[in-house]
Protein backbone atom coordinates (compact mmCIF):
# COMPACT_ATOMS: atom_id res chain seq x y z
CA UNK A 1 0.00 0.00 0.00
CA UNK A 2 1.56 3.27 -1.13
CA UNK A 3 0.39 6.77 -2.07
CA UNK A 4 0.95 6.62 -5.82
CA UNK A 5 0.35 10.32 -6.53
CA UNK A 6 2.99 11.50 -4.06
CA UNK A 7 5.45 8.86 -5.24
CA UNK A 8 5.04 9.92 -8.87
CA UNK A 9 5.66 13.55 -7.91
CA UNK A 10 8.86 12.64 -6.07
CA UNK A 11 10.01 10.38 -8.91
CA UNK A 12 9.54 13.15 -11.48
CA UNK A 13 11.58 15.54 -9.32
CA UNK A 14 14.41 13.03 -8.94
CA UNK A 15 14.52 12.21 -12.65
CA UNK A 16 14.45 15.89 -13.64
CA UNK A 17 17.39 16.53 -11.30
CA UNK A 18 19.34 13.62 -12.80
CA UNK A 19 19.22 11.56 -9.57
CA UNK A 20 18.90 8.07 -11.04
CA UNK A 21 20.85 5.79 -8.67
CA UNK A 22 18.99 2.84 -7.09
CA UNK A 23 19.04 4.66 -3.72
CA UNK A 24 16.56 7.14 -5.21
CA UNK A 25 14.00 4.34 -5.30
CA UNK A 26 13.75 4.52 -1.49
CA UNK A 27 14.04 8.31 -1.33
CA UNK A 28 11.09 8.73 -3.70
CA UNK A 29 8.95 6.25 -1.73
CA UNK A 30 9.40 7.52 1.85
CA UNK A 31 7.67 5.82 4.80
CA UNK A 32 4.92 8.43 4.85
CA UNK A 33 3.65 7.30 1.44
CA UNK A 34 3.05 3.81 2.81
CA UNK A 35 1.52 5.01 6.05
CA UNK A 36 -0.92 7.35 4.31
CA UNK A 37 -2.14 4.56 2.05
CA UNK A 38 -2.50 2.11 4.97
CA UNK A 39 -4.54 4.69 6.90
CA UNK A 40 -6.83 5.22 3.90
CA UNK A 41 -7.38 1.49 3.48
CA UNK A 42 -8.15 1.02 7.17
CA UNK A 43 -10.72 3.81 6.98
CA UNK A 44 -12.41 2.04 4.05
CA UNK A 45 -12.46 -1.18 6.09
CA UNK A 46 -13.95 0.74 9.01
CA UNK A 47 -16.78 1.99 6.77
CA UNK A 48 -17.44 -1.25 4.86
CA UNK A 49 -16.25 -4.04 7.20
CA UNK A 50 -14.82 -5.71 4.10
CA UNK A 51 -12.09 -8.26 5.02
CA UNK A 52 -8.82 -6.83 3.73
CA UNK A 53 -5.18 -7.91 3.61
CA UNK A 54 -2.41 -5.33 3.35
CA UNK A 55 0.69 -6.98 1.94
CA UNK A 56 4.38 -6.06 2.06
CA UNK A 57 4.11 -4.00 5.24
CA UNK A 58 7.51 -2.39 5.77
CA UNK A 59 7.31 0.45 8.32
CA UNK A 60 6.82 0.73 12.07
CA UNK A 61 4.08 3.33 11.73
CA UNK A 62 2.12 1.14 9.31
CA UNK A 63 2.32 -1.64 11.89
CA UNK A 64 0.98 0.72 14.56
CA UNK A 65 -1.98 1.59 12.35
CA UNK A 66 -2.73 -2.10 11.81
CA UNK A 67 -2.41 -2.83 15.52
CA UNK A 68 -4.93 -0.11 16.37
CA UNK A 69 -7.31 -1.42 13.70
CA UNK A 70 -7.09 -4.91 15.18
CA UNK A 71 -7.89 -3.51 18.64
CA UNK A 72 -11.05 -2.05 17.10
CA UNK A 73 -11.92 -5.51 15.83
CA UNK A 74 -11.65 -4.50 12.19
CA UNK A 75 -11.16 -7.40 9.72
CA UNK A 76 -7.85 -6.10 8.40
CA UNK A 77 -4.76 -8.29 8.28
CA UNK A 78 -1.11 -7.67 7.47
CA UNK A 79 1.70 -9.49 5.71
CA UNK A 80 5.40 -8.81 5.43
CA UNK A 81 8.33 -10.41 3.60
CA UNK A 82 11.74 -11.83 4.53
CA UNK A 83 13.65 -8.97 2.93
CA UNK A 84 11.86 -6.40 5.12
CA UNK A 85 12.75 -8.47 8.18
CA UNK A 86 16.43 -8.86 7.32
CA UNK A 87 17.64 -6.24 4.80
CA UNK A 88 17.83 -2.45 5.08
CA UNK A 89 17.98 0.49 2.70
CA UNK A 90 21.78 0.38 2.92
CA UNK A 91 21.63 -2.33 0.25
CA UNK A 92 20.38 0.31 -2.18
CA UNK A 93 23.47 2.40 -1.46
CA UNK A 94 25.77 -0.26 -2.90
CA UNK A 95 27.38 0.25 -6.28
CA UNK A 96 25.44 -0.39 -9.48
CA UNK A 97 24.63 -3.00 -10.69
CA UNK A 98 24.53 -4.87 -7.35
CA UNK A 99 22.19 -2.30 -5.79
CA UNK A 100 19.64 -2.85 -8.57
CA UNK A 101 18.93 -6.33 -7.24
CA UNK A 102 17.54 -4.85 -4.01
CA UNK A 103 14.88 -2.69 -5.63
CA UNK A 104 11.41 -3.66 -4.40
CA UNK A 105 8.20 -1.86 -3.46
CA UNK A 106 7.71 -0.66 -0.83
CA UNK A 107 11.48 -0.15 -0.63
CA UNK A 108 13.77 -1.58 2.02
CA UNK A 109 13.63 0.46 5.22
CA UNK A 110 15.86 1.00 8.26
CA UNK A 111 16.82 -1.51 10.94
CA UNK A 112 14.39 -0.02 13.48
CA UNK A 113 11.48 -0.80 11.14
CA UNK A 114 12.65 -4.40 10.79
CA UNK A 115 12.71 -4.80 14.58
CA UNK A 116 9.10 -3.61 14.82
CA UNK A 117 8.03 -6.02 12.06
CA UNK A 118 9.43 -8.94 14.08
CA UNK A 119 7.56 -7.72 17.15
CA UNK A 120 4.38 -7.38 15.10
CA UNK A 121 4.59 -11.00 13.97
CA UNK A 122 5.08 -12.07 17.58
CA UNK A 123 2.13 -10.14 19.03
CA UNK A 124 -0.38 -10.45 16.19
CA UNK A 125 -0.27 -7.04 14.52
CA UNK A 126 0.94 -8.90 11.41
CA UNK A 127 -0.45 -12.32 10.54
CA UNK A 128 1.91 -13.90 8.04
CA UNK A 129 5.15 -13.88 6.07
CA UNK A 130 5.06 -14.32 2.30
CA UNK A 131 7.43 -13.17 -0.45
CA UNK A 132 7.76 -10.69 -3.29
CA UNK A 133 9.42 -13.34 -5.43
CA UNK A 134 10.41 -11.72 -8.74
CA UNK A 135 13.57 -13.43 -10.04
CA UNK A 136 14.51 -11.14 -12.92
CA UNK A 137 17.79 -11.87 -14.65
CA UNK A 138 20.64 -9.39 -14.37
CA UNK A 139 20.30 -8.55 -18.06
CA UNK A 140 16.76 -7.31 -17.43
CA UNK A 141 17.21 -5.77 -13.99
CA UNK A 142 20.49 -4.01 -14.72
CA UNK A 143 19.89 -2.94 -18.30
CA UNK A 144 20.17 0.75 -17.42
CA UNK A 145 21.27 2.70 -14.34
CA UNK A 146 17.92 4.39 -13.77
CA UNK A 147 15.94 3.52 -10.65
CA UNK A 148 12.63 4.29 -12.40
CA UNK A 149 13.29 1.57 -15.02
CA UNK A 150 14.51 -1.24 -12.74
CA UNK A 151 11.99 -4.12 -12.41
CA UNK A 152 10.87 -4.47 -8.79
CA UNK A 153 10.93 -7.53 -6.52
CA UNK A 154 13.34 -9.92 -4.83
CA UNK A 155 13.95 -13.66 -4.89
CA UNK A 156 12.82 -15.13 -1.56
CA UNK A 157 10.78 -18.34 -1.94
CA UNK A 158 13.75 -20.51 -0.99
CA UNK A 159 14.64 -18.28 1.98
CA UNK A 160 11.16 -17.71 3.44
CA UNK A 161 11.02 -20.65 5.83
CA UNK A 162 14.64 -20.54 6.91
CA UNK A 163 14.85 -16.80 7.58
CA UNK A 164 11.53 -16.75 9.46
CA UNK A 165 12.71 -19.78 11.45
CA UNK A 166 16.04 -18.05 12.14
CA UNK A 167 14.65 -14.75 13.34
CA UNK A 168 11.49 -16.09 14.96
CA UNK A 169 12.08 -19.42 16.64
CA UNK A 170 15.87 -19.49 16.86
CA UNK A 171 15.92 -15.76 17.61
CA UNK A 172 13.74 -16.33 20.66
CA UNK A 173 10.91 -14.13 19.44
CA UNK A 174 8.29 -16.89 19.25
CA UNK A 175 7.91 -20.66 19.34
CA UNK A 176 7.13 -23.37 16.83
CA UNK A 177 3.35 -22.90 17.11
CA UNK A 178 3.58 -19.23 16.12
CA UNK A 179 6.01 -20.16 13.36
CA UNK A 180 3.39 -22.50 11.90
CA UNK A 181 0.78 -19.75 12.27
CA UNK A 182 2.67 -17.11 10.27
CA UNK A 183 3.93 -19.51 7.59
CA UNK A 184 0.93 -21.80 7.13
CA UNK A 185 -2.21 -21.54 9.27
CA UNK A 186 -3.00 -17.86 8.89
CA UNK A 187 -2.33 -17.69 5.13
CA UNK A 188 -4.63 -20.70 4.69
CA UNK A 189 -7.35 -19.10 6.80
CA UNK A 190 -7.13 -15.71 5.09
CA UNK A 191 -7.12 -17.32 1.62
CA UNK A 192 -10.21 -19.43 2.39
CA UNK A 193 -8.38 -22.79 2.35
CA UNK A 194 -8.51 -23.65 6.06
CA UNK A 195 -8.80 -26.30 7.50
CA UNK A 196 -8.03 -28.33 4.39
CA UNK A 197 -4.74 -26.48 4.37
CA UNK A 198 -2.84 -25.01 7.30
CA UNK A 199 -3.85 -27.60 9.89
CA UNK A 200 -3.02 -31.11 11.03
CA UNK A 201 -6.51 -32.46 11.71
CA UNK A 202 -8.65 -35.35 10.41
CA UNK A 203 -9.84 -34.62 6.89
CA UNK A 204 -7.12 -32.07 6.10
CA UNK A 205 -4.57 -32.58 3.35
CA UNK A 206 -1.45 -34.15 4.84
CA UNK A 207 0.86 -31.37 3.65
CA UNK A 208 3.82 -31.67 6.00
CA UNK A 209 7.36 -30.33 6.21
CA UNK A 210 9.82 -32.38 8.28
CA UNK A 211 12.49 -30.12 9.78
CA UNK A 212 15.74 -30.78 11.57
CA UNK A 213 15.95 -27.71 13.85
CA UNK A 214 19.64 -28.33 14.52
CA UNK A 215 20.65 -28.61 10.87
CA UNK A 216 22.26 -25.90 8.73
CA UNK A 217 21.21 -24.88 5.22
CA UNK A 218 23.26 -23.01 2.62
CA UNK A 219 20.80 -20.57 1.02
CA UNK A 220 23.04 -20.29 -2.03
CA UNK A 221 22.73 -24.00 -2.86
CA UNK A 222 20.41 -25.46 -5.48
CA UNK A 223 17.45 -25.70 -5.60
CA UNK A 224 16.85 -23.01 -2.96
CA UNK A 225 18.68 -20.33 -4.92
CA UNK A 226 16.32 -20.78 -7.89
CA UNK A 227 16.99 -20.23 -11.56
CA UNK A 228 18.48 -16.77 -11.09
CA UNK A 229 21.95 -15.34 -11.63
CA UNK A 230 21.85 -13.21 -8.47
CA UNK A 231 20.76 -14.51 -5.09
CA UNK A 232 20.39 -11.83 -2.37
CA UNK A 233 20.65 -14.56 0.29
CA UNK A 234 23.98 -15.91 -0.96
CA UNK A 235 26.55 -16.42 1.77
CA UNK A 236 23.96 -17.12 4.47
CA UNK A 237 24.06 -20.46 6.25
CA UNK A 238 20.67 -20.52 7.93
CA UNK A 239 19.66 -22.62 10.94
CA UNK A 240 17.43 -25.60 10.24
CA UNK A 241 17.30 -28.09 7.39
CA UNK A 242 14.45 -29.73 5.49
CA UNK A 243 14.45 -33.51 5.78
CA UNK A 244 11.29 -34.14 3.80
CA UNK A 245 8.14 -32.62 2.31
CA UNK A 246 4.79 -34.37 1.96
CA UNK A 247 1.84 -33.29 -0.17
CA UNK A 248 -1.52 -34.96 0.47
CA UNK A 249 0.28 -37.74 2.33
CA UNK A 250 2.81 -38.54 -0.40
CA UNK A 251 6.50 -37.74 -0.33
CA UNK A 252 7.43 -34.86 -2.66
CA UNK A 253 10.95 -34.29 -1.36
CA UNK A 254 12.96 -36.79 0.62
CA UNK A 255 16.61 -37.39 1.43
CA UNK A 256 17.76 -34.46 -0.68
CA UNK A 257 15.90 -35.21 -3.89
CA UNK A 258 12.50 -34.98 -5.56
CA UNK A 259 10.44 -38.07 -4.75
CA UNK A 260 7.73 -37.85 -7.43
CA UNK A 261 7.90 -38.52 -11.15
CA UNK A 262 5.13 -36.16 -12.27
CA UNK A 263 3.38 -33.03 -10.97
CA UNK A 264 0.62 -33.73 -8.46
CA UNK A 265 -0.94 -30.31 -8.01
CA UNK A 266 -4.72 -29.90 -7.96
CA UNK A 267 -6.89 -26.83 -8.35
CA UNK A 268 -8.59 -25.97 -5.06
CA UNK A 269 -11.52 -23.56 -4.98
CA UNK A 270 -11.22 -20.94 -2.26
CA UNK A 271 -14.07 -20.13 0.06
CA UNK A 272 -15.13 -16.61 0.83
CA UNK A 273 -13.68 -15.35 4.11
CA UNK A 274 -16.85 -15.52 6.20
CA UNK A 275 -17.63 -13.69 9.44
CA UNK A 276 -17.21 -16.98 11.30
CA UNK A 277 -13.80 -17.55 9.69
CA UNK A 278 -12.69 -14.04 10.62
CA UNK A 279 -13.80 -14.50 14.22
CA UNK A 280 -11.99 -17.84 14.37
CA UNK A 281 -8.80 -16.25 13.04
CA UNK A 282 -9.06 -13.37 15.50
CA UNK A 283 -9.63 -15.77 18.39
CA UNK A 284 -6.64 -17.89 17.41
CA UNK A 285 -4.46 -14.78 17.20
CA UNK A 286 -5.79 -13.43 20.49
CA UNK A 287 -5.22 -16.73 22.27
CA UNK A 288 -1.59 -16.62 21.18
CA UNK A 289 -1.16 -13.03 22.36
CA UNK A 290 -2.68 -13.73 25.78
CA UNK A 291 -0.47 -16.79 26.23
CA UNK A 292 2.72 -14.75 25.99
Amino acid sequence: AEDGDEIERLRREAIAAGRLAPAEHARTRPPGTEEKAVAQIIELVRQTRCPTVIVHVSTANAVELLAQARLEGLPVFGETCPHYLWFTDKMLGRLFPEAAHYVCSPPLRIMADAAVLWDALAVGALQFVATDHCPFSSDVRCAVEDFSRIPNGMSAIGARFFMTFAGGLRGGRFGVERLSHVLSTFPAMICGLYPRKGAIVPGADADLVIVDPFGITDLDADPLAGAVDFNPWAGIFAPGSILGVMGRGHWLWKEGSIAVDAPRGNFISRRRLSKNSIEQLLRKDLAWILSR
